[in-house]
């Protein structure tokens, strides 16, 4: 994550959670969100989008870090 050569980059984690994360709904939904404020800004231009995965947004969930969680 460190090396990437992109000034603007983010990583969500999800804390807590392992491989299995994709079947939890709860997960999934959060999952979707992200996914779906990422490329809609990216892609489609709405600007207002960034904000939902930005980290003041991300401070919000007990069990979401911004960037790279190495756990407790």
């Amino acid at each position: 994550y460190e090396n990437i050569g992109s000034i603007e980059k983010s990583m969500i984690s999800f804390v807590g959670e392992n491989h299995d994360m994709p079947f939890d709904f709860n997960a999934r939904q959060l999952m979707n969100h992200f996914a779906v404020a990422f490329f809609g800004y990216y892609l489609q231009g709405h600007e207002d989008y960034k904000q939902y995965f930005s980290e003041d947004y991300v401070k919000q969930f007990d069990n979401l870090a911004w960037g790279f969680y190495e756990g407790d």
